[in-house]
């Protein structure tokens, strides 16, 4: 589970921090009207912020022509620290450094090892040469997800063993879950009731958002590998017809390699295929979405959720192919019409979702989070 805002219950820098994080440029008495907090407490966190070096002031962004003391608004600052992110796919992984406001600044994409050192020795490596693209950059936090179960990796010794090669703290998470946490964040965390967050690309299934009062958290994450597909396609269960192993994008890409479309197991040579005019993959593409659209259909009924957000490249990467989605969702459905949506991260999902995981805790104590990051912080040009 992860806890995207602690709403009223979070330490008024936290507060502060998040709405200024989220609004961009905004006054000191907006700041504490959507805090709750006093003006006192507001005045007296935004100057232990600001000498953090967390947010800054723009009294060029003054109130013109105002009446009174003009009140100077405040921004995040976003040149002074980052968070790098990680995600462990089953086959490729992604490192990335991004800002404070989860924009990834850089990032690159290796084949995922086999063994816990060998991935260690990776994120390591590549966050390095990230990190050199910026040095004066402090880095304050990291956050690492994965298909945990699918990749056989304890997902506390990975966070443990990040963090003693990175220096920071490292959180880990369901990448799944990981990734409806940074689509709703985009969404906005006041969305009421539940919004179900389904994923698909090499691993496929679905989180939930929910807001409980002032707390938003995005739990419950549930792995639709198994669910039948009603295809012959033979599953590592040793069955055949699970979901996985009909719809994932290996699955997919391996089928037409196997039948001459395309000369590697890549599921972008397929897209390449299909937008070339190939009749045969493009059938294997919008088959592909029928069957998810079916999947799609059977998570919102069983959950009877508010709303629907199609998440991961196995949706969004494939543009021509929506339309049958949302065509075997609707006939599919056994409840009331609903909107169907598309997340809106595409290729950049994977570091964005990572980097969302990174940004946690600064939810709870950005104050602390910077302190120990800044008495940590080692030269990278001295190792």
């Amino acid at each position: 589970m992860l806890v995207v805002s602690h709403g009223m219950h979070a330490r008024p820098a936290a507060r502060v921090f998040g709405h200024v994080r989220r609004a961009g440029v905004v006054l000191r008495e907006n700041v504490v009207e959507a805090t709750g907090l006093s003006q006192a407490t507001v005045s007296r966190t935004i100057t232990e912020l600001t000498g953090a070096g967390l947010i800054r002031t723009r009294p060029d962004m003054g109130r013109v022509g105002a009446v009174g003391r003009p009140s100077v608004p405040v921004q995040l600052e976003g040149n002074g620290h980052g968070v790098i992110g990680v995600h462990l796919g089953r086959l490729l992984t992604t490192v990335c450094v991004a800002d404070l406001r989860g924009r990834v600044l850089e990032r690159s994409e290796h084949r995922t090892p086999y063994s816990l050192d060998d991935a260690v020795a990776l994120i390591r490596s590549a966050a390095d040469d990230l990190r050199s693209c910026d040095p004066d950059r402090v880095i304050v936090s990291a956050g690492v997800v994965a298909p945990w179960s699918s990749l056989r990796l304890p997902s506390e010794d990975v966070g443990r063993r990040l963090g003693e090669a990175l220096g920071v703290r490292v959180l880990p998470a369901d990448h799944i879950t990981a990734a409806a946490a940074a689509e709703h964040a985009m969404d906005g965390q006041g969305f009421a009731g539940m919004t179900a967050y389904i994923y698909a690309r090499d691993t496929i299934g679905f989180a939930i958002a929910e807001r409980h009062g002032d707390q938003t958290t995005v739990t419950r994450t549930g792995l639709l590998t198994h669910f039948p597909a009603g295809s012959s396609a033979p599953c590592r269960c040793r069955s055949v017809g699970c979901l996985e192993a009909t719809a994932s994008d290996q699955a997919i890409a391996q089928r037409a390699e196997a039948e001459g479309l395309i000369d590697q197991p890549d599921v972008r040579r397929l897209y390449e295929s299909s937008e070339a005019g190939s009749t045969r993959a493009t059938e294997i593409l919008r088959e592909r979405a029928r069957v998810l659209g079916r999947a799609v259909a059977f998570v919102r009924d069983m959950l009877d959720c508010d709303r629907v957000v199609l998440v991961g490249q196995g949706f969004t990467s494939y543009e021509p192919a929506r339309r049958q989605v949302i065509e075997a969702f609707e006939q599919a459905t056994s409840l009331s019409p609903l909107d169907v949506t598309f997340g809106r991260y595409g290729a950049d999902l994977q570091a964005v979702a990572a980097s969302a995981v990174a940004l946690v805790p600064f939810d709870e104590d950005p104050l602390g989070l910077v302190r120990r990051a800044r008495k940590g912080a080692v030269e990278f040009s001295s190792r």
